[in-house]
């Protein structure tokens, strides 16, 4: 066994696993193919733009309307202006919010 004395001078016997830090690698370390956060949503690249007020609030309804963010109904209306393919995350979400009322109704 090791002995060891702090700043206050009390002694104190353990062995050498009984460190303060023993073993928290071992548990900071996580599971193989594990990934903390929200699923990745594909290739994307943030962007900071200035709206007109009007459109941004016109673009806020649509957002309560389909249940989204802001940006992701902005995104959806991007791809559509220009003929691309809209993301399958800024499509709305109707369907999936009328499920859940009703099964919370019954």
């Amino acid at each position: 066994m090791k002995t060891r004395t702090n700043n206050l001078g009390i002694t104190r016997r353990g062995a050498h696993s009984d460190h303060r830090f023993a073993g928290k690698t071992a548990l900071m370390r996580k599971k193989p193919g594990t990934k903390r956060g929200p699923k990745p949503l594909g290739d994307r690249r943030p962007f900071s733009v200035v709206y007109e007020r009007e459109l941004l609030e016109a673009a806020e309804e649509l957002a309560e309307r389909d249940n989204l963010p802001v940006g992701r109904v902005i995104n959806r209306l991007l791809a559509e202006a220009l003929g691309k393919p809209v993301p399958p995350y800024c499509l709305p979400k109707h369907g999936q919010q009328q499920e859940l009322l009703v099964e919370q109704a019954s």
